[in-house]
């Protein structure tokens, strides 16, 4: 399997992962869970709040990495669309 073969096939499961119903829930408990911890946290306790802060933003990382995996299997998609129409 070449390389864009993967990123296309890394790009449909990408897609399946962010649309998994419980994935999604797990995210947003996660995220949800974090900052009510944040909101509730003692004003003194910086290292603690920093810790959700970054627990919340690994969440969207997480997010985002996914998403440009699917944008470069997209991408692939249009490429080979085009090869193909180029050679009708």
């Amino acid at each position: 399997m070449d390389e864009i073969d993967q990123e296309l096939k890394d790009s449909q499961r990408a897609e399946e992962l962010l649309k998994d119903p419980l994935i999604k829930q797990t995210f947003e408990i996660m995220e949800q869970k974090y900052i009510e911890a944040w909101k509730d946290s003692d004003l003194e306790d910086a290292k603690g709040r920093e810790i959700l802060w970054q627990l919340i933003w690994a969440i969207g990382q997480v997010r985002s990495h996914f998403t440009v995996i699917m944008e470069k299997g997209e991408f692939h998609k249009s490429q080979i669309s085009r090869n193909m129409k180029r050679k009708s």
